[in-house]
């Protein structure tokens, strides 16, 4: 008997690891990592924080990490989480000052990528939070300073600061603020001198703002200890840039290669006056990308499409200088030379000549190789130059289909279930029509059917007509194709 139910048990545990590593590989929206995966090293469901691994996280939950008053009305709390979603706020449980729960619909609750904000719809006081999976892990919401802590009219205490810019940060606060009372050190604790920077206050935030020279801060005071400026520019390696996540495409803040990447003896990386690394298929970009370390991917398509829609929303990146009107820049697309060229490292040296050299000759401005972003960052080439993989691979495609260049402003574009037309052309450009031939914003070539068609993204020195534009999406090769007018750029996650 005992033997008999030794059997039964070896055989259900067979099954269920049999269901386990099927699951792995089900599913049309996978990359080629995951469909060619030789190990579970790289597990997306694996939460990498700090200097280890958290517990796996399944789909659609996530663990509450350290929550905090910004304000009177606003708690926002640090979570971990599944880096493919957006937490499911459903689960949370609020506990007022009374331990009572507080329903849903007295606040206003935001998840993005790492964070969940609770915006407070009335005068309520939050003590503690968890998730209702988790009833033994109670986070306890940190405070502001209370009211009496404040001596005068003119007291006020800061909360947190952070950079919005390379030479931008801003700090919310509690009290009424006196900027003569602010005090800000460099790495060295030395006190900065006031005439290098500039302050103001505007609605709850105080905004400090320097010349752009190299003297930062990296804490400040006003009343009580110094508290630190996040400053998540310096998590990125050199010559590489943050992004602003973007909850449309469910990113979070990341870095990326400033530049295409190129070959240094076998290694991605991102330098000016280098060529770009060609000639390479999807899947060896992947693998080049990850020989960075651990939080290091090929681009996304949700992260490209994070970088297009924060430079496609930029008046900046406009012929007009104004969103929508004129065309968008589109890079090195005239033929004019006719192959790729390294990048320039002064970002004003955006325009070439035949010969690759730098041109000064800005009538040219659809040709502008440089797209600027909202924090202020500078991004080479990601439109032409050279057509850029993106992570993802699709097994069926938005419609129209058929190998020809198609514009949504021609040809209404419909969701597959692999890629929905808001991850080709952002919403916002559909919405306002700025998605003609005439907008310059990239067409979509579905190509020939393939088993896993590999997604190329931005266009390439050639291609001036529908093919060229920031937001080109050619799907008529395989993961395994390469080319010599292929390249790629890699990105990194933030921790």
């Amino acid at each position: 008997m005992d033997k008999f139910l030794l059997l039964i048990t070896l055989l259900l545990y067979g099954l269920a690891c049999s269901k386990d590593n099927s699951d792995k590989f089900s599913g049309l929206h996978k990359t080629p990592s995951e469909l060619f995966r030789e190990s579970d090293t790289s597990d997306p469901d694996i939460i990498y924080v700090g200097n280890g691994y958290k517990d796996e996280i399944k789909e659609g939950e996530f663990k509450l990490l350290k929550c905090y008053y910004e304000h009177k009305t606003k708690v926002s709390c640090n979570i971990s989480i599944n880096e493919n979603i957006n937490p499911d706020v459903s689960t949370l449980v609020l506990l007022d000052d009374e331990s009572q729960v507080v329903a849903h619909n007295r606040v206003q609750l935001l998840p993005s990528k790492h964070m969940i904000k609770i915006i407070l719809t009335e005068e309520i006081l939050l003590k503690e939070i968890y998730v209702s999976s988790n009833p033994d892990e109670k986070i306890t919401i940190e405070q502001l300073p209370s009211e009496p802590d404040l001596e005068t009219q003119s007291d006020f205490w800061l909360i947190a600061c952070s950079y919005e810019t390379r030479t931008r940060f801003s700090c919310s606060f509690v009290g009424q603020p006196d900027l003569s009372k602010l005090v800000l050190t460099d790495t060295e604790n030395t006190v900065l001198e006031s005439e290098s920077f500039s302050v103001s206050v505007i609605m709850d935030r105080i905004m400090i703002e320097f010349d752009g020279s190299d003297m930062l801060a990296t804490k400040i005071r006003a009343n009580g200890n110094p508290i630190d400026v996040e400053n998540l520019f310096n998590l990125c390696p050199q010559n590489w840039l943050l992004i602003p996540g973007d909850p449309e495409y469910e990113t979070s803040n990341f870095c990326v290669m400033k530049y295409e990447a190129s070959n240094d003896s076998g290694v991605p990386a991102s330098k000016p006056g280098e060529s770009p690394w060609v000639d390479v298929s999807q899947i060896e970009a992947m693998s080049a990308c990850e020989s960075l370390g651990d939080n290091y991917h090929l681009i996304t398509n949700k992260e490209w499409m994070t970088i297009g829609k924060n430079i496609a929303t930029l008046n900046t990146n406009w012929s007009s200088g104004s969103v929508g009107n004129g065309t968008l820049v589109r890079g090195h697309t005239d033929r004019m030379p006719a192959n790729f060229c390294p990048a320039d490292s002064l970002d004003n040296c955006a325009y070439i000549e035949e010969s690759c050299t730098c041109s000064e000759d800005s009538e040219k401005f659809s040709q502008r190789r440089t797209q600027f972003l909202s924090n202020g960052e500078t991004i080479w080439d990601l439109a032409g130059n050279t057509w850029e993989w993106t992570s993802l691979a699709v097994t069926d495609k938005p419609a129209p289909t058929g190998d020809s260049w198609f514009f949504h402003g021609d040809s209404e574009f419909t969701d597959s279930a692999s890629l929905p037309v808001n991850e080709l052309i952002p919403q916002i450009a559909i919405d306002n029509a700025w998605t003609s031939e005439s907008h310059s914003i990239g067409g979509y070539n579905p190509g020939e059917d393939y088993i896993l068609s590999a997604v190329l993204r931005g266009g390439n020195h050639f291609h001036s007509g529908k093919a060229g534009g920031l937001f080109s999406m050619y799907l008529r090769r395989s993961p395994s194709f390469a080319s010599p007018e292929y390249g790629f750029r890699c990105s990194m996650m933030i921790q």
